[in-house]
């Protein structure tokens, strides 16, 4: 642990800028979702961000097809305190709480008994039979089936998401080079690449990679100039609906050999659409790849455009509807708690203690009682 210090100057609107930064990221996940109203009667949602409840469901952790997965306000109300694994985001998913194996029944929509009822009554319904469940349900990712994150790991790692799977990866696993973040808008992953074969004939799309089965530098495709060409030539500017002629590349850097492929921005805008295309979408099942709105970009932006108001603009507005001598208190009240925790977090650095939440939590109440009990300065040791 380093040392904090004490000469570095803090000031309460650099915090309220961290608070700031937080509640934007907060908000590209949770805000697209509703943390008041249980989402089940609006069907399968486009994208929403989606909890799996291993309290209500242990067998998930062994069978990730036992899992149930539920909306963000469900896990606020209903399943409070239960363990939970955050799933980000997910598709076309409509919410489980209350309605598969023990799971505790849903306050926040009185019509899931009715549809509990309607499934027992016939054995040809059965309630949610879209969603799908993978791996991550159960709390494993990637191809190395580890939980993230992983404590047993000492591998410093970054996590991508594939768009069509929607299972998470290390960049270590994923059998090729991964270019810079800035560079590509969407990943694939190798293995549903292998069962959308067609993806491969739009690589002109993708961002260059190095092949790390290739042995020597001289083998490696240079792509880039070839990219800009096919897509000059064979992407059309706008691609309508039609029986109009295939626009679907016929690109001479196919191989058929599956691969991790990274799109760049919009390549879903250059995906054909005729009539044969559209029949290849559907049969495998992958339509929404032509749906601009299904992309977590698009969830993200209408999250963080969603009409709000944020803790940071909040707590500035406190601060300045206080008169001068309130506003220098307050601000003396903070550096005085500042320079407490200060010295409470020095004292676990001289003894190379971990900070636990129990301690912080501990800090703060006795900060509240307006007391200098001696024994907040004294870390309990973690076992």
């Amino acid at each position: 642990m380093d040392s904090p210090k004490k000469d570095d100057v803090v000031t309460m609107v650099d915090v309220l800028n961290d608070e700031k930064e937080l509640d934007e990221a907060t908000s590209a996940v949770l805000s697209g979702s509703d943390e008041k109203i249980c989402t089940f009667s609006s069907g399968y949602i486009k994208r929403q961000a989606l909890y799996s409840c291993l309290t209500c469901c242990p067998e998930a952790k062994d069978d990730p097809s036992k899992a149930i997965g539920i909306c963000l306000a469900c896990s606020l109300d209903c399943h409070d305190h239960h363990q939970l694994v955050e799933l980000y985001t997910k598709r076309s998913f409509r919410c489980d709480c209350g309605l598969k194996y023990n799971s505790v029944a849903c306050r926040l929509d009185a019509s899931k008994k009715a549809s509990l009822e309607a499934s027992a009554s016939s054995s040809a319904t059965q309630i949610n039979d879209l969603n799908k469940y993978n791996q991550n349900f159960s709390g494993t990712y990637c191809t190395c089936h580890r939980p993230y994150p992983d404590e047993e790991d000492t591998i410093e790692d970054e996590m991508i998401q594939c768009v069509v799977c929607e299972d998470w990866y290390h960049t270590r696993h994923l059998n090729t080079k991964v270019p810079d973040s800035s560079t590509y808008s969407e990943m694939i992953c190798e293995s549903c690449v292998a069962k959308n074969d067609f993806l491969l004939d739009y690589i002109g799309l993708a961002v260059e990679v190095v092949d790390l089965s290739q042995s020597s530098a001289d083998t490696t495709l240079n792509i880039t100039q070839s990219n800009d060409s096919i897509l000059e030539e064979s992407s059309p500017k706008r691609i309508k609906l039609s029986d109009e002629a295939c626009t679907r590349p016929n690109n001479p850097l196919n191989d058929n050999t599956a691969k991790t492929l990274f799109f760049k921005d919009s390549w879903r805008t250059s995906l054909c659409q005729c009539e044969k295309c559209m029949k290849v979408y559907d049969e495998k099942k992958v339509q929404y790849l032509i749906d601009q709105e299904d992309t977590v970009l698009f969830y993200e932006e209408k999250g963080k455009n969603k009409p709000k108001t944020s803790s940071y603009d909040a707590s500035l507005a406190a601060l300045s509807s206080l008169d001068r001598v309130n506003q220098v208190d307050a601000i003396t009240s903070y550096n005085r708690m500042k320079d407490k925790l200060f010295e409470f977090l020095q004292t676990f650095v001289v003894n190379n203690q971990i900070v636990t939440e129990e301690d912080v939590k501990r800090f703060f109440r006795t900060m509240k009682e307006g007391t200098d009990n001696q024994n907040v300065h004294q870390p309990h040791f973690c076992r």
